[in-house]
């Protein structure tokens, strides 16, 4: 409650002189600051222009003892400590450093390693200086407006390999991307720095570093180049999805793992879930909306599924028809093969058609599965019927049964989009993976990709055929 308190006394009735009028003046100022301090200054205030500076001095030079420039200060204050104690702390579970010899980081040896002398070497290098830059290799993962990068998974689902011919050659591993934006402006970087400073970027585009620079796509090329000293950088770019025997090609031709006969090379699927949570985190924008989408469907980390949908791969049934009919039965085994591994936990849909997302939810209220079926179109329909003017969830269902209701996830190579809010659904996806337990997927790379960053990817469960579209039963256990 505000109380007001003044030392003046009410001006006098009648009369028009200027002291008459100064006296209204104020007034109408005292109204203007009482209102400012009863709806909250600090959101206040920041619509019509004032900083808390901008008060204190107005209250200093002007006759406005009633109210004390302290109550509005600290006013501001509680509002903004209220205003924190609202957000709440981030659901995600991140890897734990993974350069302490005690974390749970599941990581190889040879790769900790690998992010140590990456940042010993980098807080070595004066940025701006060429010389320091020509001093060192690299190899950098590009996608670049003229190339032909493919979509997520084929740019970083093979990070493995590309970490690990760095590793073997002793060049510094960066990434840079701007198709169709930045990297950067989607997630930053975590345990290794793979950011591409400026200034190298700069010498790299002019050709000015004094060494060859040797643009490759072929994975078995880029071992054999890696390891000729006169190639100063590697621009390396694949959208090979078969890395792992070039992988084990460059693991076992250096002896980065202590391996023995019986002891097997830790396969980057044993590992990947640890590595993607030690690459990135998300950007805040980002980050809020994971945060969002967790919190309101009540998503905890290792105690949800998560069922990939590929609606649009190419020469599958719905990609060739356009009718529901034809996705609906490959929608409903995914959630059954997800509900099978952990019963009574949410299913969440990744889709890349709200049409897909539409006939999950349908599915989860009828009474052919028991799982709690979710995915974003659940907010998209709340936030639609929290507002009168927009569509009732009838409409919404219509809308998205017709492939008429916008907000399909875009694809990074099928569009030169520049905002990079508009792919955030791909990289929200991702991540509700990396926290999922298990992930059941279709056709495609992107969703191997999300069960290999998984909790638990040793649960391998394929629910379409690749190449024809046709559903591949899932069964429940046996009791």
């Amino acid at each position: 409650m505000i109380t007001l308190r003044t030392n003046h006394p009410p001006p006098p009735p009648g009369g028009t002189s200027k002291k008459g009028k100064d006296q209204w003046t104020i007034a109408f100022l005292r109204l203007v600051l009482v209102l400012l301090v009863g709806i909250g200054f600090s959101r206040s205030a920041t619509y019509v222009g004032l900083s808390l500076d901008s008060v204190s001095s107005f209250i200093d030079q002007n006759d406005l003892s009633f109210l004390p420039k302290e109550s509005i200060i600290e006013e501001q204050q509680q509002q903004g400590t209220t205003n924190k104690k609202k957000k709440k702390k981030s659901l995600l579970q991140f890897t734990p450093p993974c350069e302490d010899e005690s974390s749970a980081c599941k990581i190889p040896k040879w790769m900790k390693e690998y992010f140590r002398w990456q940042r010993e070497t980098l807080a070595k290098i004066n940025s701006t200086q060429p010389s320091d830059w020509m001093e060192q290799k690299m190899l950098v993962l590009e996608c670049m407006d003229d190339d032909n990068c493919g979509g997520t998974a084929d740019r970083l689902r093979p990070l493995p390999f590309y970490i690990a011919l760095a590793a073997r050659s002793k060049r510094l591993f960066f990434i840079r991307w701007s198709r169709p934006v930045p990297l950067e402006a989607l997630v930053d970087p975590y345990q290794l720095n793979w950011s591409i400073p400026k200034a190298l970027a700069r010498l790299i585009d002019k050709n000015e570093g004094g060494g060859k620079i040797e643009k490759i796509r072929d994975l078995g090329q880029m071992i054999d180049v890696s390891s000729q000293d006169d190639v100063w950088t590697m621009q390396v770019l694949s959208t090979s999805m078969t890395y792992f025997e070039a992988y084990k090609n460059v693991i076992l031709s250096s002896s980065m793992e202590n391996d023995t006969a019986t002891e097997p090379i830790l396969k980057p699927w044993d590992y990947f879930h640890d590595l993607f949570l030690a690459l990135f985190r998300p950007v805040q924008g980002l980050q809020d909306v994971i945060d969002d989408t967790m919190d309101r469907l009540n998503l905890i980390p290792n105690q949800y599924m998560v069922a990939h949908v590929r609606s649009l791969y190419p020469k599958h049934p719905y990609a060739e028809s356009g009718k529901i009919d034809d996705l609906e039965p490959s929608v409903w085994n995914a959630i059954d093969c997800a509900s099978y591994v952990l019963p009574d936990a949410p299913v969440f849909v990744a889709a890349d058609t709200i049409a897909a997302k539409q006939i999950a939810q349908d599915y989860g209220r009828s009474n052919r599965t028991t799982a709690r079926v979710v995915s974003d179109l659940d907010l998209i329909v709340q936030d639609k019927n929290d507002n009168p003017t927009d569509a009732t969830t009838t409409e919404t269902t219509t809308e998205a049964k017709n492939g008429t209701l916008p907000g399909n996830p875009l694809h990074l190579d099928e569009t030169n989009e520049k905002d990079p809010s508009a792919y955030y659904s791909i990289f929200l996806d991702l991540f509700l993976m990396s926290q999922s337990r298990c992930v059941p997927f279709g056709a495609g790379g992107y969703g191997r990709f999300g069960a290999e960053a998984s909790f638990n990817n040793s649960c391998w469960i394929q629910h379409t055929n690749q190449f024809t579209g046709r559903v591949l039963r899932c069964h429940p256990p046996s009791s």
